[in-house]
């Protein structure tokens, strides 16, 4: 319920749309209507756990007088709750406001209460109480999009003598810079109910409105157009940990000059082939060796130095010898470290820049058991990479700073009684034992010990309890010389123990030395305040809204502690450099002119090229389609019917790009065996696909030449197919071709300027002697035309393809003087078997280009059984079909059975049971033949095999 008058006068009242419910009821005159006590919600807030009163305190609140019930017997407000006072409410007009004082919680979270006395402009009859809370912009954020995330808020209109009837409302609310303020227009008090009378308005008039917020996290900042100058690392599944570490080296400059300066061995660089971000989100080829640690690191660094997108490591990943397994659990960030560190000191041993890590990370402390009656000592030095301090101490007390734990660290422990300390020949002796510090590293690693194991519940638990740690940590007072320290980074893990999310905040210095924190959530990176990356992460409570206007005074009064929250978000691992050596800061500039980077250069850039080459083939190779070539000799081997799926006969397949043009498919088809040996002419040639209509037909579709052949793909498999009909002019034989010498220069057609008004047809021939279809090729013609432009008395093109299967023996020869018959197939089935008229056009026939027609002779008659008049070479138990409707019919119901018959005496065996039920489409007379002679060649007979017999039903 936001206002869009943010940061203005008082008279800008914040306007709010009507919140429904499923029913259409208007949530907010509901709420108008009765008193909220919210139970307890998912962040913690509850009412008082004794709000609700016994017997025994019903019975006192029915005998005690009404003054327990006053005001003046409620509690001061809370720590997180204003209370403001309006005098003399009436006196405002609608639609005019009026702001009570700011509270600032821990968070920077800034509130108070924007109160409009009689109601906003938008608030409907009668006038009534309107109150908001508003979130006061942080200081210094004026040109930034902050926001607060998930803050509860509550207001409470206070009566005066009965604070049992007082109205509060709840509610949870995002605020940011747009949205400054959430309340409700009604629902408190009407106008008429402000008298001193009903307890509303105390003797001088003044209403009361208490107000209380919640605010969990810290203020959040938008990503804006204010370039950031880093990029983030992409998460591989469980890999935030790894990113938050790797982000805090590659911040820390000294550190990336020294894995950039370290050379690489010659024997690594003969298998450096790095990956790529692109081929990392397509699959990595884990059959590739993986590269050495020092390799990936230096690849990773220098992506994340100069490239403008997130980076991967996964690289980085395989080179820890991590599979895919690793990447979905989540390790502990400080092993990591420890784990990455002495995987680069090995590899740096021998090179000059052997003990750089060393000299930037190791610290020095003494372990001592001194004796206190007798002069004994005894001591041994350690080095550390980080200290692991307490969050709480031995004796389970809660540590509340960073000062604090590392003296819990050095404190000394006396040794005496039973554990008194055997000093050799002095015998059992009291002693102090302890740790001193003798030197600190420049950069110095603290992990907070918040994962501990609790003996009580037997299982590991994470303490939320609150650290505070500063910005200049000083440890002259450990060690002497050591000086002052700057926070420096500060990583956070947001979760429990079985689970969590680790997000890292990094300061930057600028040229001037000024401080600008930076939040690095994965491949989110944004500019942060100052509190967000430090005070946000001490851990700790929050105190949550709670509803105590039903509880009595001596129940209030008797309470403990406020109902809160605990911070699952907390530091757990920080970095301090030394303030003296802010220049181990400074991010190393990478030029080819230093002699210490060109090598690097050289090869990260010539990776870089490789990669790019690589992601490019990797591409197209993806986008590559194979295309099936059809010609019109091919079309002309189908027998029957259309076939169901794309097994059509074809001359030879070839690869092109699918975002090239139907253009740059017909240069390649140019190229290909037949049309090159007989030089046809690119102007002679246009291409058909292969494409599926909205009725589910397979048919031929013209192909412009400026159409992608990527929105012709037959489907979007992972090997993407398509197939094309290169249909050639009609004056070229269909078979070779070659050009006829008596045919002249006008029997050749620039198909090339293909038009819509122009058809393509595959025709087919049905010959009722032989019961067979063939395919006499393809027809194209104007669609003006009408169908028996096929059929001209001399030479028709009809008669010309005919005379070719004539000859083969396919088909018969027709009778003379003909009359023909033309069917459409528009599917399989008998009914789908359509006749046309010869007569009329084929655009008033309806035919579209691609579309099969079927010619054959005229016939009336119907189905026969053979000897029942003409002659055929239909087989003899095969019924003869006059028309094409009937053969579609036959066809749909014939079945073929093969029938093996056995002896009685034959044993009964699976070896011996050949018999078998075969269920296939019409056999042609030439299938027939082929079982006769399969038949002829059976195996020798099995012992009480009789015989076989074949038939077709």
């Amino acid at each position: 319920m936001d206002s869009e008058a943010d940061g203005k006068e008082e008279m800008s009242p914040p306007l709010k749309r009507p919140r429904l419910g499923p029913e259409g009821i208007d949530l907010d005159e509901k709420a108008s209507a009765e008193v909220k006590h919210l139970e307890e919600d998912d962040d913690g807030d509850e009412d008082l756990p004794d709000s609700r009163p016994g017997p025994e305190m019903e019975d006192l609140r029915q005998s005690s007088p009404e003054s327990l019930w006053r005001k003046e017997n409620l509690q001061p407000p809370l720590d997180h709750e204003i209370e403001f006072l309006l005098k003399d409410p009436k006196s405002y007009k609608q639609g005019q406001s009026v702001h009570s004082h700011s509270k600032t919680l821990h968070g920077c979270f800034t509130f108070r209460l924007l109160v409009f006395p009689m109601g906003t402009e938008v608030t409907s009859p009668p006038p009534q109480l309107a109150a908001f809370v508003e979130a006061v912009p942080p200081p210094g954020c004026d040109e930034i999009r902050w926001h607060f995330e998930g803050v509860r808020y509550q207001i409470t209109a206070v009566n005066w003598k009965d604070y049992r009837k007082s109205t509060t409302q709840q509610d949870t609310w995002s605020f940011s810079r747009d949205h400054s303020d959430r309340g409700w227009h009604k629902g408190f008090v009407k106008a008429s109910q402000m008298t001193s009378e009903s307890g509303w308005l105390n003797d001088e008039g003044e209403l009361c409105l208490r107000a209380s917020c919640s605010c969990r996290r810290a203020m959040m900042q938008a990503s804006g157009r204010r370039p950031v100058g880093h990029v983030g690392l992409k998460n591989h599944g469980a890999t935030c940990y790894m990113n938050c570490l790797l982000q805090t080296l590659f911040c820390l400059g000294h550190f990336r000059h020294i894995a950039y300066s370290i050379e690489v061995p010659e024997s690594d660089l003969s298998q450096i082939v790095s990956s790529d971000d692109v081929s990392d989100s397509l699959g990595i080829d884990e059959d590739r060796p993986a590269l050495p640690l020092l390799v990936s690191l230096q690849n990773l660094f220098y992506r994340l130095q100069t490239s403008e997108v997130p980076v991967s490591c996964r690289e980085l990943m395989r080179s820890f010898g991590w599979d895919t397994a690793d990447a979905f659990m989540q390790h502990d960030a400080q092993e990591l470290n420890r784990l990455l560190c002495d995987r680069l000191e090995e590899q740096m041993k021998g090179t000059p820049t052997d003990g750089e890590i060393k000299r930037l990370f190791e610290g020095e402390f003494e372990n001592y058991i001194e004796c206190i009656d007798v002069d004994y000592r005894s001591q041994r030095n350690e080095t550390f990479y980080d200290l692991q301090l307490n969050v709480k101490d031995e004796s389970g007390k809660e540590i509340t700073s960073l000062e604090e734990s590392l003296k819990d660290f050095v404190r000394e422990e006396i040794l005496e009684g039973d554990n008194a300390y055997d000093a050799e020949s002095h015998g059992k002796q009291r002693a102090r034992k302890g740790i001193r510090f003798k030197r600190f590293p420049p950069v110095l690693y603290i992990q907070l010990k918040r994962f501990m194991f609790d003996i009580e519940k037997m299982d590991m638990n994470k303490l939320n309890s609150k650290m505070e740690f500063p910005q200049i940590l000083d440890l002259e007072d450990f060690a002497k010389g050591s000086g002052q320290y700057m926070l420096h980074t500060v990583i956070v893990h947001s979760g429990g123990v079985s689970s969590g999310h680790y997000y890292t905040f990094v300061r930057s210095l600028d040229s001037e030395g000024k401080s600008q924190w930076i939040k690095f959530d994965d491949e989110m990176v944004t500019f942060c305040s100052e509190q967000a990356a430090v005070e946000d992460n001490y851990g700790g409570e929050d105190l949550t809204v709670v509803n105590y206007f039903s509880a009595a005074p001596d129940e209030i009064r008797d309470r403990d502690s406020w109902p809160s929250g605990q911070r699952i978000h907390n530091a757990y691992m920080l970095s301090y450099v030394r303030v003296d050596q802010k220049e181990l800061l400074t991010p190393p500039v990478l030029t080819s002119e230093d002699p210490k980077y060109r090598a690097l250069i050289e090869r990260c850039t010539r990776e870089a090229k490789l990669a790019e080459e690589r992601r490019r083939d990797r591409v197209q190779r993806m986008n590559r389609v194979e295309v099936k070539l059809i010609f019109e000799r091919d079309l002309m081997k189908m027998k029957g019917f259309w076939p169901a799926q794309d097994n059509f006969p074809m001359s030879q397949t070839m690869k092109i790009d699918g975002q090239e043009t139907t253009e740059a498919l017909l240069r390649e088809a140019m190229e290909v065996q037949p049309l090159v040996e007989q030089n046809v002419s690119e102007d002679h040639v246009t291409l058909f696909a292969l494409t599926q209509r909205k009725t589910r037909q397979m048919r031929f579709k013209h192909l412009p030449l400026d159409d992608a052949l990527k929105c012709h793909i037959q489907s979007a498999a992972l090997d993407p197919q398509i197939s094309i009909l290169v249909m050639v002019s009609q004056g070229y034989d269909p078979q070779t071709l070659e050009t006829s010498s008596q045919e002249t220069e006008d029997v050749f057609h620039a198909l090339s300027e293909w038009t819509e008004e122009l058809i393509l047809l595959i025709v087919k021939y049905f010959c009722p002697v032989k019961q067979v279809i063939v395919t006499l090729g393809c027809y194209y013609s104007q669609l003006s035309e009408p169908l028996k432009v096929m059929l001209h008395p001399e030479d028709s093109w009809l008669s010309q393809r005919l005379q070719l299967f004539v000859q083969q023996g396919e088909v018969a020869a027709p009778p003379p003087n003909t009359q023909w018959q033309c069917w459409e197939e528009f599917g399989r089935a008998a009914k789908e078997i359509k006749p046309r008229d010869i007569e009329k056009t084929m655009k008033e026939e309806g035919l579209y280009c691609g579309d099969v027609v079927i010619w054959q002779p005229q016939s009336a008659a119907g189905p026969r059984r053979p000897g029942e008049g003409g002659a055929s070479e239909a087989p003899e138990d095969q019924a003869i079909c006059a028309n094409v409707r009937d053969y579609a019919e036959q066809c749909m119901n014939h079945i073929s059975v093969m029938v093996r018959l056995f002896t009685a005496e034959a044993p009964l065996s699976p070896e011996g049971c050949y018999s078998h039920l075969e269920l296939c489409q019409p056999a042609p007379r030439a299938s027939l033949q082929r079982m006769d002679e399969d038949d002829s060649e059976q195996p020798p007979e099995l012992p009480g095999q009789a015989g076989d017999q074949g038939t077709s039903l």
